[in-house]
């Protein structure tokens, strides 16, 4: 059995309720351009260094990510650090 026909197979036998979110999954599929270009060095070397980070436990949960951007673009701003301030967290 080919692959297609496997999938074929395997859409056949899926429950009715799982069609809709198969078939959009499948639309996005298709909408998708496939990007054939090989990782770079520096591309696997960034990946490898996320990766440590990552391991090493430096990292930072969302909520402070976006209080440093606001902050950050406060000063970039020249804002005062006051009320304004605050409201942003």
């Amino acid at each position: 059995m080919t692959v297609r026909q496997n999938l074929h197979q395997l859409v056949d036998e899926l429950p009715d309720g799982y069609i809709d979110e198969v078939s959009r999954y499948v639309d996005d599929l298709r909408a998708t351009e496939i990007d054939e270009e090989p990782l770079s060095t520096a591309d696997l070397a960034s990946i490898k260094s996320g990766l440590e980070d990552i391991g090493a436990g430096r990292v930072k949960s969302l909520d402070d990510y976006k209080r440093e951007r606001k902050r950050m673009a406060m000063i970039i701003a020249g804002l005062p650090r006051g009320k304004a301030y605050r409201r942003l967290e």
